[in-house]
C-alpha cells in the first residue's frame, strides 16, 4: 500500500513539472532579478500555464484557494521576514491578462507586497521583473501593515498612496477632491498591445511617444482591456518602466482592476479630467 501510494505521489509530481516545463514565459526584455547575499529573501512559486491550471509550488488550486492558501503559508514564516517575501509567479505568455490579474488579487488579499514577474528561460531565476502589489477589491485576511513596517522594506507610504486607497475603498468623492492636487494621466493597454491615451492609440514601437505624453506627470492610471493578453502587458509594462529608469524619473502606477472598474462604471466615476 506504501509503495502504491508513493507511487501516486512521484506520478503526480512528476506531472506538475511536466505542465511546468511546457510554459513559455513571455519576454522580459532585458530585465533582472538580484538577490542579497547578506539577507533572507523567503520565495513562493505560483505557477499558471495556458490551460489556466493553477499551482502554489507543487499544490494544484482553484482561483478562490489561492489567497487562503497563500496567507497560511505565509503565517508560518518568522514575522521579521513576512514582509520582504516575494510571489514569483511564472505565467504562460499566451494568457489572458485578466487571468493574471485574477491571481493577484488572491495574493493582494493574503497581504502580500512583492511580487515579479519570471520571464524568458523558466530556468534562470535571474530572469524577471519587479513590482509592487497594489490595492484589491476583496477584504484583507489581515491587518494593513504600518507606514514603519512598510519602511524597513523600501516601500513609503505617500499621498499617492492615499490615492490608491480611497479608490479602493470606493471612497470616490474623497478621490475627486485628492486628485485635484496632482498631474496625472489615464492610459489603456488594449488589444494587440496597443495603448491608448485620450483618442491616440501607439503600438509598442511607439513607446518613446507615450512616455513623452507621460514623463512630466506625477502618476498614471492604469486600465486593462479585457481582451489584452499577458504578453503584451508585461511587454508594455516593462518598456514603459525602462523609459522612466533611463530618464531616471519614478513610474508611479494606480492599476484598475476589472473588479474596481465595474463598481466605478455603476457609480458613474470617472478619472479623466
Amino acid at each position: 500500500m506504501k509503495k502504491f501510494i508513493v507511487f501516486i505521489i512521484l506520478i503526480n509530481t512528476l506531472s506538475i513539472f511536466s505542465q511546468r516545463d511546457k510554459m513559455i514565459l513571455p519576454n522580459g526584455f532585458g530585465r533582472e532579478i538580484q538577490f542579497s547575499n547578506t539577507f533572507i529573501t523567503p520565495l513562493f512559486s505560483v505557477y499558471l500555464n495556458k490551460n489556466k491550471e493553477l499551482y502554489f509550488e507543487d499544490k494544484k488550486l482553484n482561483f478562490e484557494q489561492l489567497g487562503d492558501t497563500i496567507f497560511k503559508y505565509r503565517n508560518l514564516i518568522k514575522p521579521d521576514l513576512v514582509i520582504s517575501t516575494i510571489i514569483q509567479f511564472y505565467g504562460d505568455k499566451n494568457l489572458s491578462y485578466r487571468d493574471v490579474e485574477n491571481v493577484k488579487d488572491q495574493l493582494i488579499s493574503a497581504s502580500m507586497l512583492r511580487f515579479m514577474y519570471r520571464t524568458d528561460n523558466i530556468e534562470d531565476v535571474s530572469k524577471g521583473f519587479f513590482v509592487r502589489l497594489g490595492k484589491a477589491t476583496y477584504p484583507k485576511k489581515d491587518k494593513p501593515l504600518t507606514k514603519n513596517a512598510l519602511k524597513k522594506i523600501g516601500i513609503g507610504k505617500n499621498s499617492i498612496d492615499e490615492v490608491e486607497d480611497e479608490l479602493y475603498n470606493f471612497n470616490f468623492e474623497k478621490v475627486k477632491t485628492l486628485l485635484k492636487r496632482f498631474n496625472y494621466k489615464e492610459i489603456y493597454f488594449i488589444k494587440n498591445g496597443k495603448i491608448k491615451i485620450g483618442k491616440e492609440k501607439f503600438s509598442s514601437e511607439e513607446i518613446n511617444k507615450v512616455f513623452d505624453l507621460l514623463k512630466e506627470t506625477e502618476f498614471v492610471f492604469l486600465n486593462t482591456s479585457p481582451k489584452t493578453s499577458y504578453k503584451d502587458y508585461l511587454r508594455n509594462l516593462i518598456l514603459l518602466s525602462n523609459l522612466y529608469k533611463e530618464n531616471k524619473k519614478r513610474f508611479a502606477l494606480i492599476e484598475i482592476t476589472n473588479r474596481l472598474k465595474q463598481r466605478m462604471n455603476k457609480k458613474n466615476f470617472i478619472l479623466s479630467k
